[in-house]
């Protein structure tokens, strides 16, 4: 039997992703069949997916689903980059879809063909999406505190720079990053379809000479994070803070070097070790786990987002964006928190996302 609704409970725990905490990351681990259990709605929709194959939402449900319904709905008729659905209808104030699934290679598996795009054409969407992912407003006076937020420094007697204190809650450069690359990597794919692009960080580090010593003196090593998003076999970096986006480049160590020279700002400075190349939301051991873990973070970035949305957004100057295959073009955000985070994340209640 639980192969025969498996795609059903596929589709709802992703409607319910925000009341489910699977890995039990807040106490004991509660998934789909433990909420079914508590709420007799729920298992009530659920009876009716499976038996009818329709999902019906409306004022008396959890908005959060409804809201998410709405969402999955679009998706399945626009761009099918995460879902499919047959039908809908609104009957009032309810609803309906028939037949709602998840794309099985939402995101993952190999990737779907796409149309040639240029070079120029390509950085124009990745600039064009990235202004609009309010991360400048977030980081600038804008809000306050700012959305910034930094872990503490290296451990000065550590000569592998690997020793840090990790003290929760912080969001800074490697957190921007990953929020960064899941804003980008939603608008992208629906353009030019799922697994086409390839994103990861670029970290890297250097070094600036304290000034007026003979040797040369050196301070504590700096690091940072930046987007490194990969098409056709060319590279473009994304400032994680601004939205700024450069290249193509041919190789990754000409990624390295153009990186270095918008960060080491300093006189005689010099590169640190060899760059690293993380995937998304991956961390090595001495690392804090991504922000959207913590529910404190969840709520620093909901509260900032919150702040900023119908801040003015930016037109990229001679720049033309794509269109998706339906036709649709580019719009402003629904300054959704749910789109800087993977699909399914945990949201905490304490939190307070939901606005």
């Amino acid at each position: 039997m639980g192969l025969l609704v498996a795609p059903q409970k596929e589709v709802f725990e992703k409607l319910y992703a925000h009341r489910l905490d699977p890995n039990g990351l807040n106490g004991d681990p509660y998934g789909l069949n433990e909420l079914m259990r508590d709420d007799p709605l729920v298992r009530a929709q659920f009876r009716e997916f499976v038996l009818t194959d329709k999902i019906t939402l409306g004022p008396d449900s959890d908005p959060q689903a409804a809201n998410k319904h709405l969402l999955m709905i679009i998706d399945g008729v626009f761009s099918q980059t995460e879902f499919k659905v047959e039908a809908f209808q609104f009957t009032g104030n309810q609803v309906e879809s028939t037949k709602l699934e998840v794309v099985k290679n939402s995101g993952t598996g190999p990737p779907t063909s796409s149309p040639p795009t240029s070079p120029d054409q390509f950085k124009c969407d990745i600039d064009w999406w990235a202004k609009r992912a309010f991360f400048e407003c977030m980081n600038d006076n804008w809000t306050s505190p700012k959305l910034y937020l930094p872990e503490n420094n290296l451990d000065p007697g550590d000569p592998n720079w690997k020793k840090k204190r990790r003290p929760v809650p912080r969001f800074d450069c490697d957190d921007f990053t990953d929020a960064m690359i899941q804003w980008l990597r939603r608008r992208l794919e629906e353009i030019y379809g799922p697994g086409s692009i390839k994103f990861q960080h670029l970290v890297f580090a250097w070094q600036c000479p304290e000034p007026g010593t003979n040797p040369t003196q050196w301070k504590n090593p700096v690091g940072h994070s930046m987007p490194l998003v990969e098409r056709g076999g060319k590279f473009y970096l994304v400032d994680p803070y601004t939205g700024a986006v450069s290249g193509p480049y041919s190789t990754r160590e000409e990624a390295h070097k153009k990186a270095l020279d918008l960060f080491m700002t300093c006189s005689g400075g010099r590169p640190v070790g060899n760059p690293d190349y993380w995937q998304p939301g991956e961390r090595p051991g001495w690392e804090p786990k991504p922000w959207w873990t913590d529910w404190e973070m969840q709520k620093r970035f909901c509260e900032r987002l919150k702040a900023c949305c119908g801040w003015p957004l930016p037109i990229p100057l001679n720049c033309t964006p794509s269109t998706t295959p339906g036709g649709t073009a580019p719009s402003a955000t629904s300054c959704n928190f749910r789109d800087y985070m993977p699909p399914d994340t945990f949201i905490d209640p304490r939190a307070n996302c939901d606005h």
